[in-house]
């Protein structure tokens, strides 16, 4: 079907301008969705609001709700994950023990979820019903500004002890958040992959489990449970999105009447705080050895990644210069995991090593480039990158994926996994980890200047240029609303401040990367290799292995903490414990 043109739309409804509660900051027709997009901010609050009046003919008739705010975790204890699960837990207006659960039985929702990042959370909905659209967004509504965070919501979503069902007597740990991290924790790729994210951001939100640790989510306590609440779910840090065909008025009216609430908290009016500072410019790769977990304990998540050691960092304040001091060293992550019980020689079966660079922000300059250029070295079995990295047979697959954008600043990121010290010419009395690393590194760094060098091939940059217009283009084509895809493409960028109505354009972009790849590709995309990967010293090389004893250490500290906790109990508070579902 032909989009439709903008003359055929009209303007936006004169009511957003006549709403005085409300201040326009910018309208655009987007050509890209033939819809008008408006970008207000509530004058009480500070509260931002995206309404895009968008047309039934134009995915419009499916209705888009979404809300985010900033939630930058301080510690590993999964603090904006666990608040993520309870403050759908029930509300002042819908006290229901689980109004989620009801409205995934009842409402005529076409996407109901809920998502934590590791720096913003964001609770999205839709519908193509109008009635059932609007209740959606005021149980939202309700949810995230009014919750009951009570005691025992801390404890069914995040933590708690209870009876062993094989003894009563003894206690074990359990909760929602604390079992799905646990299995996170027993996945090798998953440890993998926070390693080298907590690797690049030393200091940095980026450098705690966002998720939770299952060793630190224990130390959660309800006031500061609570407390993060208060402070990060303010309605001045609050970004809400609309997208449909619905009564732009009724959508302002009901965002307005949450915003004013009297018992509303915002101990900080018009905050839109845009997070940690980018991290300062390292002057060589970084790494560092380390065991696995490095969450936990507050000492612990700063310098598992910084030349400090523990007794160092005491603080926040502390912690974050150490990140900031370039490293003159290059250095490598090593990270541990549970060694599946299995023969001996199987030990190193997934072991993983990876190099990965942090970018400029994810969303600025050149980036549609760097998705091309990421293409390009990874997209397929041809590409030069992926080939060498499968003709090296060092491994057993190719890890890391390329170029990621979820976060503020993007991440490139390649390697191998399955690498076995024999494989990269390791003997038993060299030192193994050290080879395992090297061999990948230079292999990684060695293909991309020669890359760089030779450039690539005119008809594979034909392909992916046009694979990746097709993909922009069709952005929220498949089974996902589009208006969700519009929201949560431009979340990220947006609670730092970033102009989220740009975020959601497209052509211009795509028509200036053509232009340039046209006018000299070797020289375009060979400079975005030179600059963002190989002259990039904001990089680290990160290596995994199998521990066959690593489990039990984990298994053994656990068992310490709660028996340190349960010896801190009275004799009646155990027996509470014993007679009720959790404690």
């Amino acid at each position: 079907m032909a989009a439709l043109r903008q003359a055929e739309l009209g303007t936006p409804s004169a009511r957003i301008e006549l709403l005085s509660r409300f201040r326009v900051v910018k309208r655009e027709f987007l050509k890209e969705h033939a819809a008008w997009a408006v970008l207000l901010e509530h004058a009480a609050t500070g509260a931002q609001l995206v309404s895009i009046e968008a047309p039934s003919a134009g995915g419009g008739d499916e209705k888009v709700f979404g809300i985010a705010f900033p939630t930058e975790p301080s510690d590993s204890t999964g603090v904006a994950h666990i608040l993520e699960h309870s403050v759908l837990c029930g509300s002042e207006r819908y006290p229901c023990k689980e109004p989620f659960a009801e409205l995934l039985r009842s409402s005529q929702q076409t996407f109901l979820n809920a998502m934590t990042y590791p720096d913003r959370t964001v609770y999205p909905v839709a519908s193509l019903n109008e009635q059932d659209f609007r209740n959606l967004v005021g149980v939202y509504l309700d949810a995230v500004f009014r919750p009951r965070l009570s005691p025992w919501t801390l404890m069914q979503e995040g933590w708690r002890l209870e009876p062993s069902e094989e003894d009563k007597s003894r206690f074990k740990l359990s909760g929602v958040v604390y079992s799905e991290m646990k299995g996170v924790y027993s996945s090798a790729d998953s440890l993998h992959a926070m390693a080298c994210g907590q690797a690049l951001f030393p200091g940095q939100s980026y450098g705690v489990s966002s998720g939770g640790d299952p060793a630190a989510i224990p130390s959660l306590s309800y006031a500061d449970f609570v407390g993060f609440h208060r402070r990060n779910y303010q309605p001045s840090k609050a970004r809400l999105f609309f997208w449909g065909d619905d009564d732009v008025a009724e959508r302002l009216r009901v965002v307005d009447e949450y915003l004013t609430l009297g018992n509303i908290h915002d101990e900080e009016a018009h905050d839109n705080g845009a997070g940690d500072p980018l991290p300062s410019g390292w002057k060589d790769p970084q790494s560092l050895t380390s065991w696995w977990p490095p969450g936990g304990a507050r000492t612990g998540e700063a310098t598992a990644y910084s030349p400090a050691s523990p007794s160092d960092v005491v603080d926040e304040a502390s912690a974050a210069a150490a990140a900031a001091a370039p490293w003159t060293e290059p250095r490598t992550i090593r990270v541990e995991y549970p060694a599946a019980v299995s023969a001996e020689d199987d030990a190193g079966a997934d072991a993983a090593a990876d190099v990965a660079s942090a970018a400029a922000e994810a969303a600025g300059e050149d980036s549609s480039g760097h998705f091309l250029v990421s293409a390009l070295l990874l997209g397929t079995r041809t590409a030069p990158l992926h080939k060498a990295l499968v003709d090296s047979a060092m491994g057993t697959a190719v890890t890391g994926g390329g170029l990621a954008t979820h976060l503020r600043q993007g991440v490139f990121e390649a390697g191998l996994k399955g690498v076995w010290p024999a494989a990269v010419g390791a003997g038993p009395d060299d030192d193994q980890d050290a080879a395992v690393q090297a061999a990948v590194q230079s292999l990684v760094m060695d293909t991309l200047a020669a890359t760089a060098a030779a450039g690539f091939d005119a008809d594979h940059v034909e392909a992916e240029l046009n694979t990746l217009e097709f993909a922009v283009r069709e952005f929220g084509a498949g089974g996902t609303p589009k208006g969700l895809s519009l929201f949560l493409g431009a979340a990220g960028s947006w609670i730092y401040g970033r102009d989220p109505i740009d975020e959601m354009k497209f052509e211009d972009a795509l028509a200036e990367l053509r232009g340039r790849v046209e006018a000299d590709a070797k020289g375009y995309l060979s400079g975005l290799m030179q600059r963002f990967l190989l002259d990039n010293k904001h990089r680290v090389t990160v290596h995994s292995a199998p521990s066959r004893t690593l489990s039990a250490r984990l298994n053994s500290a656990e068992e310490a903490g709660v028996a340190s906790m349960v010896s801190g109990m009275t004799p009646r508070t155990r027996r509470g414990c014993r007679s009720s579902p959790s404690c």
